[in-house]
Parts: structure tokens; C-alpha cells; sequence
């Protein structure tokens, strides 16, 4: 994806399907702080030393691996714990984040430190990937919520309190 939004819109159709189990709010800071280092290195700061194609600049490092993104998630729930469904939403976040990218970036070793090929790059179309991201943000959440009857009952789902009925 070329801008975290992506990741973010994707969630809100994960939550919409699975309000009282996920949080939100762990699935946008892992989505977050894994592109971290992405915004350094395209600000021109550095240039990772994990590179894959020899592509300069390589500005999706380590964070950018199941391997890495894991601990990422693992330290999101350290944090969040109290939060309903921290977990599953900062697992969530951080796998289904690599797990967009890979297919998008070149540069971006999903692997480390086992290998830094990317063996995913190229074989889904990248105009693909950003509209199954719309379609996650915007089709899912309206498809869980025609049922409600109010915006307090839209509300409660969001937040947990009630389930989604389809």
C-alpha cells in the first residue's frame, strides 16, 4: 500500500464483521508504527540495510517482516491489554499490513531473517489491493450495520457492547 489509510480503511470493515472481538484502536497503532520506518526513509534520512532487489532507497526495513511485526504486535497488547480484543486487533493489524504489502512493494523483505526475498511482489495487480481495501472499509461495514435501527445500536457494536446481526 502507498499510505497506511489503506491499511486503516481495511480495519474498519474487520471491525464492522467483529466488533466485540476487535480493537480497533491496536489494529491502527501496529498498522501505524509498522510504517515508522517507511516515512524516515522516505524523508530521505536512511536507507535500510535490508535490501532485496538492490532498489535504492529501500524505505521498507525490518518492521516490514511477519518476524518483526509479531514483537511489534506483541508490545501493542503489552500496552493495550485492558482494551476488549487488543489482541486479535494487533495481530491483525500487523499480519494483514505485511500481508498487503508484500504483493506491493519490491523492496519489502516479508521474511527477514530467514530470507530477503519477497516472492509475493508483482503477482496481484497493486489497483487490486487498494480497491479490496475500499471495499473491506466501506462495503463490509455497511453490509453489518443495514440491520441496526439507530445510531446508538451502530454505536454499541462499534464499541463492543452488542454483536453485529446479519
Amino acid at each position: 500500500m502507498p499510505i497506511t489509510p489503506l491499511h486503516l480503511l481495511a480495519g474498519v470493515g474487520l471491525k464492522a464483521a467483529a466488533p466485540s472481538r476487535i480493537s480497533y484502536g491496536a489494529f491502527a497503532a501496529v498498522n501505524i508504527l509498522v510504517d515508522v520506518d517507511s516515512a524516515i526513509g522516505l524523508m530521505g534520512f536512511y536507507d535500510s540495510p535490508f535490501v532485496s532487489d538492490g532498489q535504492s532507497p529501500h524505505i521498507h526495513g525490518a518492521p516490514h517482516s511477519f518476524l518483526l511485526v509479531t514483537i511489534l504486535a506483541l508490545v501493542v497488547y503489552a500496552f493495550m491489554r485492558k482494551h476488549h480484543g487488543a489482541f486479535l486487533g494487533a495481530f491483525i493489524g500487523g499480519w494483514s499490513h505485511i500481508a498487503l504489502d508484500m504483493f506491493y512493494h519490491s523492496d519489502l523483505s516479508p521474511f527477514i531473517p530467514f530470507t530477503l526475498a519477497n516472492p509475493f511482489y508483482g503477482l496481484v495487480p497493486p489497483m487490486a489491493l487498494d480497491w479490496l481495501c475500499v471495499a473491506l472499509g466501506v462495503l463490509l461495514p455497511a453490509y453489518f450495520w443495514r440491520s441496526y435501527k439507530s445510531l446508538a445500536e451502530v454505536k454499541a457494536a462499534w464499541n463492543g457492547k452488542i454483536t453485529a446481526r446479519a
